[in-house]
């Protein structure tokens, strides 16, 4: 695996099988037993700060500098629902 230095965010599946990280507006998910890219999550502008996988693995949700949350089926990498407006932290 040779995820990108500094990466804003890590996390695994529930499962464990898999791990994502966030690096600048990418979102790359990985085999976590061999280290293999299985999916790069594009659509954020900006910086992904956080990101999670649903409770079931079916899902991740993304949260980035360019002020909105994205939900994403975790399997095919496609944009669910789109959340604008977040005003940042407060």
């Amino acid at each position: 695996m040779s995820a990108p230095s500094g990466a804003s965010c890590v996390a695994f599946s529930p499962d464990g099988k898999r791990l994502l990280t966030c690096n600048a507006p990418l979102v790359t998910i990985w085999n976590a037993a061999n280290g293999r890219e299985l999916l790069s999550l594009r659509g954020h502008q900006g910086q992904v700060w956080h990101a999670a996988f649903s409770p079931d693995g079916r899902r991740i949700v993304t949260a980035g500098m360019d002020m909105t949350a994205k939900l994403w089926d975790a399997e095919r990498g496609l944009v669910l629902v789109t959340l604008r407006g977040h005003k940042g932290r407060s």
